[in-house]
C-alpha cells in the first residue's frame, strides 16, 4: 500500500546501478511506484508489504 495515498496499485522493480565509484558499495535494491499517485520510494517502505515485497519485485522487471 502506498505510504502517501493509501493506493494497492504500485509498481515494484529491481533496479541495480553496480558499485558506487565514491563508497564502493553495490547500489542496487527494490523500488516502487504508485500508478494512482506517482510517489516513489524504497520496497520496504510500502505499508503491509512484508515478504510479498520480495515476490512481486522479482516478477515486476520493467525499469521505473
Amino acid at each position: 500500500m502506498c505510504p502517501e495515498c493509501g493506493s494497492d496499485n504500485v509498481r515494484i522493480a529491481h533496479y541495480d546501478f553496480g558499485r558506487c565509484p565514491e563508497t564502493g558499495y553495490h547500489d542496487a535494491g527494490d523500488r516502487y511506484e504508485c500508478i494512482e499517485c506517482g510517489y516513489y520510494g524504497d520496497a520496504g517502505d510500502l505499508i503491509g508489504c512484508g515478504a510479498n515485497c520480495a515476490s512481486a519485485a522479482s516478477t515486476a522487471v520493467q525499469p521505473l
